[in-house]
């Protein structure tokens, strides 16, 4: 009744995959899968005598996602002896837009993680939700930079959710293995809570703890330690006291009770009063009101100011040492990337 399918690819040429599949059911899918083991290994062996190599093992739940090198994409050797595949995100339209210059070499996530709770199935024990828009290539592209130099390898962990776009997506892993969903909805710093509410089941987006982060942040070495060890019960929230630029973790019960609640759009103005729990904003809750218990790190530190897109504009920068993460804020202003590349005040003139 529970299966899973795995499927074993093998490169031929650069563009040109060879897969087999396996089906492995309960009750006998240990069984099935020594047999299909074995018959992958000889698989391999035979292709081996004619010179062809191997990709990686997928292992998914439900339906298979196609995972082809973008057209174009060589392979050269890095510093650490891993290739990396130069080129774009697979099959969207905002993927196209925003074609990102930095292209991870993994493909991993935390391990296959298959949990059985509900009709949930995960990939991933934990997820890093990064909330975006579909204007902020260049934000994201300087987040995976940082990941990389930190020696993040998880990869498959990742699901960007990109708010503003003509027309929503279903899920989409490109060939790194990070996750991509286009939403409508353009709520500023809370697009991806609408979008992993509606997502949560799926194998590719659920996990048993996610950590919320914007597209505007960037990661020291101390990152990939903490994400190895996070794991929170699922009605607990973890942060540092606000304002704290929504950067959050949590377990996924909070998902199922916060429900629809952030499908309400807000303004940015509405979406800083919020983060800075000044006013309360009609239709809407904080995070932590769904929460069993909320947990708080050590406070933020102001860094000074830097300009790390490029766009002439400084930003105010702020540390997270609990999580390693900088933080980069366009304070009271919006606009430096995107668009019109104008530059709005965020409180309307009085």
């Amino acid at each position: 009744r529970f299966g899973l399918l795995a499927r074993f690819c093998t490169v031929t040429t650069l563009h040109s995959w060879s897969c087999t599949r396996f089906h492995i059911l309960a009750p006998h899918g240990l069984i099935n899968f020594m047999r299909s083991l074995s018959a992958f290994i000889a698989l391999l062996s035979s292709q081996a005598a004619r010179g062809e190599t191997q990709c990686p093992v997928l292992l998914q739940t439900g339906r298979v996602h196609r995972q082809v090198p973008p057209e174009g994409a060589i392979e050269e050797p890095s510093e650490n002896g891993d290739g990396i595949l130069a080129g774009v995100p697979l099959d969207t339209e905002a993927a196209e837009a925003g074609a990102m210059e930095f292209t991870p070499s993994r493909r991993s996530s935390g391990g296959v993680y298959l949990q059985l709770d509900r009709r949930r199935y995960c990939r991933s024990k934990r997820k890093l939700i990064v909330n975006s828009h579909v204007d902020y290539a260049k934000a994201v592209t300087k987040l995976f930079e940082s990941l990389a130099k930190a020696g993040f390898k998880h990869w498959g962990d990742i699901v960007v959710f990109r708010g503003g776009a003509a027309k929503s997506s279903t899920p989409v892993t490109d060939w790194q293995g990070i996750t991509y969903v286009d939403l409508t909805i353009n709520s500023f710093d809370y697009n991806a809570f609408s979008g992993l509410y509606d997502y949560r089941e799926d194998p590719m987006i659920c996990a048993d703890t996610y950590l919320y982060i914007l597209d505007t942040v960037e990661f020291d070495e101390h990152f990939p330690v903490v994400w190895d060890a996070l794991h929170l019960e699922p009605g607990e929230q973890l942060m540092s006291p606000r304002p704290n630029s929504n950067i959050v973790a949590f377990g996924y019960g909070l998902v199922e009770k916060y429900g629809k609640n952030f499908d309400r759009v807000v303004t940015k103005q509405e979406g800083v009063w919020m983060e800075f729990g000044t006013m309360a904003i009609k239709g809407i809750e904080r995070l932590e009101h769904f929460a069993d218990k909320v947990n708080l790190t050590a406070d933020r530190r102001r860094q000074g100011v830097a300009d790390p897109y490029g766009t002439g504009h400084m930003r105010a920068t702020f540390y997270y040492p609990f999580f390693g993460i900088y933080k980069y804020i366009l304070w009271d202003q919006m606009g430096d990337l995107g668009g019109d590349g104008e530059v709005k005040p965020i409180y309307p003139p009085r």
